[in-house]
């Protein structure tokens, strides 16, 4: 069964748990909450922060997940961008970017060339 890893277990995340169990996936929530809403939903959870990139790594290592995600908030964008980097697992976007796109300092820069 293919795992994978969704960055945060709250209510934003609840319905893309729900659908990745439809579809056949194990979902695994990695979120600093002990008992976030989404919980129920998932078959594991790691007490672990989204913005926690070595520690997503960590847990995404030890459950050797074949995706990761993340759903309704824009911040552990980089964080999913980062593990992906470091599993080698398909992303479309990389962690600069992913940077760029969650850090308004950055952004800002960018859209001042053009």
């Amino acid at each position: 069964m293919k795992k994978i890893l969704m960055l945060g277990g709250s209510n934003c995340q609840k319905n893309a748990i729900i659908c990745g169990k439809n579809l056949g996936y194990e979902m695994i929530i990695a979120d600093y909450s002990k008992e976030p809403l989404a919980c129920e939903y998932a078959d594991s959870h790691i007490i672990v922060s989204t913005f926690d990139g070595p520690g997503c790594i960590k847990a995404a290592k030890e459950y050797e997940v074949d995706g990761i995600m993340t759903m309704g908030t824009d911040q552990p964008v980089l964080t999913a961008a980062i593990v992906a980097d470091a599993l080698n697992l398909p992303t479309l976007i990389s962690p600069d970017q992913a940077k760029a796109v969650t850090n308004k300092k950055i952004m800002k820069q960018i859209f001042s060339v053009y």
